[in-house]
């Protein structure tokens, strides 16, 4: 049976982890929704008042030239050492880049007059406008790049995808092909009487190449091997002729014989020369010529918006907000540090639970604490005092625990309310009861059984009565018996703690089989604490959603220090509808399943 149980209240607790979530999603779910209402409005009201957005493309093509072309000479191969694929992703980012500068978007606004048309003060003005709407992009699989412009006005989209293809074409492509006509034109024809000439050496702007050494420097010439023995046998030779010059005239044989071999070596040094730069030539107007562009596709007028995606955007922001309106709720309910339910007091103090007081509605004074039950509008209330009761009897039977202290952390968390009830509850019972005001500071028993404070618990320490003095039976209430405060005392403490009150409480454990005291709060006051030393139990009560389970804990430490037996946890005014369905049903569930088959093994035991 007990492990049927302990089954039974482990299930539960699953259970409650599991709809948690659903509960404060329903409880907080007006706040959910506000939120969510409010952003569906803003969202509505801000999407339709956007205008619609159209997209017109114009299409141009890289048209490659081919490679086939083939000298083995450095300079050429410098220029393709990243590679076909890297070079060509080069050429298109490149494009990319020359579509969107200022100077082409410049030159596209004074071609279309976009100055007046769109109302702008300048054409830099304008250029920085156009740079937000225009956004060329090309594929990586192809040589396609796509001049995309979006703008809510679509015949103003297609005049600018097609305008700026059109300045492009004419402006760069076109000036990109005539600097490499004129470089070419920059290379010589030919060698001629160890000079370097050109056709076109007379252009005024370019000076002829007339200094071979100029070739000699390049690296392709320093590092052709028919070249560098050329220039040794040239250097060999140009010192005999130098040696020979000092002892014979100029017409001497030998002379004669090494200035043509001087002459024939220099004529084959211009030849290898002349080789390398006819390759270079050749390569270079390969390479220039390598890529041209066209326009292969012009943009049409856009028949259908592209945006905004007003439908898509509401709904994205609705669910947003309702997750984000969730998780808040989540988040703050998770750094909550208040005390609300029973599972807050498993999960951080591990002290038993004895069962909820629900909230009472109406407002109750301390007089009216007995006959509370007697104008309730149901048997919520009643059974609740009843579970608790039931609680008590399991954790303390009264022939082993008859003495309790009922207290709280703060004030106002209903100690004195429960000591009443829980009097009440177990003089029904056919338990002669007998409850305590030991709380000297704000007594409140004397109210609730509408007697007078004097004769009381302080006057009998003080004061050479007897306990018959001091005890008063309730009238109508059979078993229950009470005793007052009694006169004010500026020391409680020391009172309670004196050998008279303690002879005092030996007295009546005899005579009554529940004694309940009801004591001042814990924070702060010793009094508690002295009691908590002679009586067999505490009975803590708290308030839901009060105090701070870090004040909770810190109190339950002070206590354990102190050697007190902690019977369990009351939670006081208690509304489970406030925390959701689940809750309530939880609550309701617990209640009447634990209290009759509590009761039911009660009475198979008497």
């Amino acid at each position: 049976m007990e492990d049927s149980s302990f089954k039974d209240a482990s299930s539960e607790e699953q259970a409650f982890s599991y709809e948690k979530m659903l509960d404060i999603i329903i409880v907080k779910g007006w706040i959910i929704l506000t939120i969510a209402l409010i952003v569906l409005v803003a969202s509505i009201f801000h999407y339709y008042k956007k205008p619609d957005i159209y997209r017109a493309v114009c299409k141009l093509i890289i048209v490659k030239a081919s490679r086939e072309s083939v000298v083995a000479q450095k300079e050429v191969e410098e220029i393709k050492d990243g590679g076909r694929g890297y070079w060509d992703a080069k050429i298109k980012n490149t494009y990319l880049v020359l579509l969107t500068c200022s100077e082409m978007l410049l030159k596209l606004s004074q071609h279309l007059n976009l100055k007046e048309k769109l109302g702008m003060n300048s054409d830099e003005e304008t250029a920085a406008f156009l740079k937000g709407i225009i956004k060329p992009f090309t594929y990586q699989n192809n040589d396609v790049i796509n001049i995309s412009v979006e703008y809510k006005d679509p015949v103003l989209c297609r005049d600018l995808a097609n305008g700026l293809a059109d300045v492009f074409m004419e402006d760069f492509v076109n000036e990109r092909l005539y600097l490499a006509q004129q470089f070419l034109k920059w290379f010589p024809e030919q060698i001629v009487d160890g000079k370097i000439s050109s056709d076109k050496a007379a252009d005024k702007n370019i000076d002829p190449l007339s200094n071979r050494e100029i070739l000699n420097l390049l690296p392709t010439a320093t590092e052709n091997i028919v070249i560098r023995d050329l220039k040794d046998k040239r250097v060999a030779v140009q010192l005999d002729l130098d040696k020979l010059s000092k002892a014979y005239k100029d017409k001497h044989p030998e002379i004669i014989k090494l200035k043509s071999q001087l002459s024939n070596i220099n004529e084959q040094i211009d030849k290898e020369l002349d080789i390398i730069l006819r390759s270079i030539k050749s390569q270079l107007s390969g390479v220039f010529q390598i890529n041209t562009v066209r326009i292969i596709e012009y943009a049409n007028i856009p028949g259908l918006p592209i945006g905004p995606q007003r439908n898509r955007s509401i709904l994205l922001n609705a669910i947003l907000s309702v997750l984000l309106s969730l998780s808040g709720i989540i988040f703050l309910d998770t750094v909550n540090t208040k005390v609300f339910t029973e599972f807050e007091i498993m999960e951080y103090t591990s002290l038993p639970f004895l069962g909820y007081v629900p909230k009472i509605k109406k407002h109750i004074s301390s007089s009216g604490f007995l006959e509370v039950l007697d104008h309730a509008a149901d048997d919520t209330l009643s059974d609740a005092f009843a579970y608790i009761r039931t609680s008590v009897s399991f954790s303390a039977p009264k022939e082993k625990s008859s003495l309790f202290l009922v207290t709280s952390v703060t004030p106002g968390e209903g100690k004195s309310f429960l000591s009443v009830q829980l009097s009440l509850a177990f003089s029904k019972n056919n338990e002669k009861t007998l409850i305590i005001d030991g709380d000297f500071r704000q007594p409140v028993i004397h109210k609730s059984m509408n007697a007078r404070k004097e004769p009381g618990l302080s006057d009998y320490i003080v004061k050479d009565l007897n306990p018959e003095d001091v005890i008063r039976e309730i009238k109508d209430k059979p078993n229950l018996f009470f005793i007052s405060s009694g006169h004010t005392t500026p020391n409680p403490s020391e009172l309670l703690s004196s050998d008279r009150f303690k002879s005092l409480i030996g007295i009546f454990k005899k005579e009554f089989d529940r004694i309940i005291i009801d004591s001042p709060p814990l924070l702060d006051m010793p009094d508690s604490y002295v009691l908590s030393s002679i009586v067999d139990g505490v009975i803590l009560v708290l308030r839901s959603g009060r105090i701070d389970r870090r004040i909770l804990m810190r109190t339950i430490t002070k206590m354990k220090q102190t050697n007190t037996n902690i019977i369990g946890v009351v939670i006081n005014d208690f509304v489970p509808q406030k925390y959701g369905p689940y809750y309530y049903r939880y609550y309701r569930k617990r209640y009447y399943k634990s209290y009759y088959a509590k009761s039911t093994k009660s009475s198979r035991q008497v």
